[in-house]
């Protein structure tokens, strides 16, 4: 045996009858890497990155995302629409949300969304506190640097 097929031979994880051989399952679940398994992947990842987009340019792909977006939607907005009528839904959404009074927590998030029951107003004095705290703290090593 030559010794550049011992070094193929070593690369195998999988014993020589395993059925696994030249299977992307061999080559990626069981790590062999032996000429017939990394093909099957090289196929494989081939396959996975044209069928999921991955191929394309950055900019493309990106660009056809945004063009599958619902514009005028909250939802629009979520997924990184900055256009107009996105904005103004996500707005709008906020708002309509806030009116309900639908609060989940009451807490200094419960404030901002509206409530003005004692505890999130508690609690929102509490965060404020601790946040001019820490405005001033970083404005004094300002100063001292």
């Amino acid at each position: 045996m030559s010794e550049l097929s011992q070094v193929k031979d070593s690369r195998s994880t999988l014993a020589p009858d395993d059925p696994r051989h030249g299977t992307a399952n061999g080559y990626s679940n069981r790590r062999c890497r032996c000429d017939e398994c990394r093909a099957a992947w090289a196929a494989h990842y081939k396959a996975w990155t044209h069928r999921t987009a991955r191929a394309t340019p950055r900019e493309d792909y990106f660009e056809r995302r945004r063009q599958q977006l619902v514009h005028g939607t909250e939802a629009g907005s979520k997924r990184g629409c900055k256009c107009g009528p996105c904005r103004l839904a996500a707005t709008v959404a906020r708002w309509e949300r806030r009116q309900v009074g639908e609060v989940r927590t009451h807490n200094a998030s419960g404030y901002a969304n509206g409530c003005r029951c004692e505890v999130c107003r508690e609690a929102r004095r509490i965060y404020q506190n601790a946040y001019r705290k820490r405005l001033r703290a970083a404005a004094s090593r300002r100063d001292a640097s």
